[in-house]
């Protein structure tokens, strides 16, 4: 599989495997590779290292879903939420804890740690408090958001939700699926769409492709439940 990168800042690019993206921060404070697609090998590698000029960074994921932690091989150490083990199975990385007290610093910034549970148990959002950006992994999209299957609670994405739309309502969203940067619109349409599946305001489709879910849409957005 072959990977496309896309310079998105001076210190930013998102590298792109099919329907799936990764985030690279890279310049004066260091590296950081937020995901790794789906694929192994060394194509990822070599991709990353021609950009930050053959520095390895330093790597973590939003959530342990195979399309996130597939380009990771066993020379890799990976910072990790604890609550996202249960979901690494066979694993050929190196795992570190990460807590919600940690904070990265990368490229020209600084990112903080923020446990937004709900998609996954340990999904984490890296916040860019000066630049009023969040890569927020599967949690806010423009794409069907996974929410049936082991580990995931509507419950859990609507408090996370809702604490986003709170404290960071006015901020951008670094998204791994769909459009790349989304508008602080595109929180308030996933919270919407979440809380009336919850209700049973809307009712599911038919999931094309999909088996032991359904698609329910609303207002532009979109969950598999």
């Amino acid at each position: 599989m072959s990977y496309t990168t896309i310079k998105l800042a001076d210190d930013l690019w998102a590298i792109e495997e099919g329907f799936v993206r990764a985030f690279l921060l890279h310049g004066g404070k260091g590296s950081l590779l937020i995901d790794a697609c789906m694929s192994g090998g060394d194509e990822l590698r070599e991709t990353v290292l021609s950009i930050t000029g053959g520095v390895r960074p330093t790597m973590t994921v939003t959530h342990t879903d195979g399309d996130h932690i597939g380009g990771f091989n066993e020379n890799d150490t990976v910072f990790i939420h604890p609550t996202e083990f249960y979901h690494l199975g066979d694993h050929r990385f190196n795992v570190l804890s990460l807590w919600e007290t940690d904070s990265f610093q990368a490229g020209n910034r600084n990112l903080r740690v923020r446990l937004i549970p709900g998609h996954t148990p340990g999904s984490i959002a890296l916040i860019d408090y000066e630049a009023k950006m969040i890569f927020i992994g599967d949690s806010v999209s423009d794409s069907h958001v996974f929410m049936f299957g082991n580990g995931r609670n509507i419950d859990a994405y609507i408090e996370s939700l809702t604490m986003l739309k709170t404290e960071f309502g006015g901020y951008g969203f670094y998204a791994c699926h769909g459009t790349t940067v989304l508008p602080p619109s595109a929180l308030d349409k996933q919270l919407e769409c979440a809380l009336k599946v919850r209700t049973g305001e809307i009712t599911g489709e038919e999931a094309p492709h999909m088996k032991g879910c359904k698609l329910y849409s609303y207002n532009g957005a979109a969950l598999l439940y």
